[in-house]
């Protein structure tokens, strides 16, 4: 398991006021000399000819968000693409009895609103950014003309939408087939293969939703996961420690998943 080093988040150094949902944080640049290195290593771009990397850096627009600050909302026309490439953003949607349901979480190298590059559909959901986020922004049209230019770009780009449609029928598949238990565990178990750092103690997790933002995202009450969470810290699978969480027995954790091989691993 490689936890992703970007779980501090990072500061987006520079970040000034928004300039309006969907238009980028206050904070533009551009690009120096050759990709960054952690652009040039998204999955979109690893691997590619360096010509294809470059020509994806020319019309690019380096941007950064503050902690709550909002990357786009749900209506905003869908004119841009964004590739993060630091901190973590929220995706979400309204919820059927009011307040905002979660749909998932992003965080660095995940391409966000990548469906506006088919079609001119408005956005489907509100993005915020949970932590300082920084992040790459290109155009549609740009992305698209891309795409067009570099054929081995667009199929890595239709593999990254298949992985996130399986990741959607798994979550489908989670809501209607397993325990709330297992449900609880996979987030914990997903969201420490990409966020958690290692420490001394075991792997540490800043979730970075609240209590209400996790029962919505699994589909229960906030007082059943209270009782699960404590379940599980007193077989000493976890521990919490102030906001976050300790994965101290990472194997247990992921069995208690119940994982199929696609799924992300502790272990």
């Amino acid at each position: 398991m490689g936890p992703g080093s970007a779980a501090g988040g990072g500061s987006a150094a520079g970040s000034g006021s928004a300039a309006g949902p969907g238009r980028g944080g206050g904070f533009r640049g551009s690009w120096s000399a050759g990709a960054p290195g952690d652009l040039a290593a998204v999955p979109l771009l690893a691997g590619l000819p360096g010509a294809a990397v470059a020509d994806f850096l020319g019309p690019a627009v380096p941007v950064a968000f503050r902690r709550g600050e909002r990357l786009f909302a749900e209506g905003d026309p869908g004119d841009h693409v964004l590739v993060l490439l630091s901190g973590k953003v929220k995706l979400t949607r309204p919820g059927p009895h009011g307040g905002e349901s979660l749909l998932t979480m992003s965080g660095p190298g995940e391409l966000l609103g990548e469906l506006c590059v088919f079609d001119a559909a408005p956005r489907q959901a509100t993005a915020v950014a949970v932590r300082d986020t920084a992040a790459c922004r290109t155009s549609a049209t740009d992305m698209s003309d891309w795409l067009d230019r570099h054929p081995e770009a667009s199929r890595r780009l239709m593999s990254l939408l298949a992985a996130r449609i399986r990741r959607m029928n798994d979550r489908f598949e989670d809501a209607a087939g397993v325990d709330v238990a297992t449900r609880v565990a996979r987030v914990l178990v997903e969201q420490g293969a990409r966020f958690a750092r290692r420490t001394g103690m075991g792997l540490r997790l800043t979730l970075d939703l609240s209590q209400d933002d996790l029962a919505h995202h699994v589909r229960a009450s906030r007082e059943r996961v209270n009782q699960i969470l404590g379940d599980f810290t007193r077989r000493g699978w976890i521990a919490r420690d102030g906001g976050d969480l300790i994965i101290l027995d990472p194997p247990q954790l992921t069995r208690r998943a119940r994982h199929r091989s696609r799924r992300p691993t502790l272990m």
